[in-house]
């Protein structure tokens, strides 16, 4: 087998794998959204549960985020 051909044969495996990746992507994303969704609604009802801890958090994210901007 030639080096031609060689290359020829592994730029079609790669091209099938792509191929093959890129038809499976939708399937990926549709779940990535169902599990997505499931974590927003589950945040949703831990804030309602516990709104001052939720604030508490919040604050707590918000000092940590603006020190680490001043130091960047």
């Amino acid at each position: 087998m030639s080096f031609k051909d060689q290359v020829s044969d592994r730029v079609a495996s790669v091209v099938g794998r792509i191929e093959d990746r890129a038809e499976a992507l939708p399937n990926e994303v549709a779940h990535a959204k169902k599990k997505l969704t499931g974590v927003g609604r589950r945040a949703r009802e831990v804030v309602r549960e516990n709104p001052g801890l939720a604030v508490l958090g919040a604050f707590a994210l918000g000092y940590a985020l603006a020190k680490v901007a001043r130091r960047a």
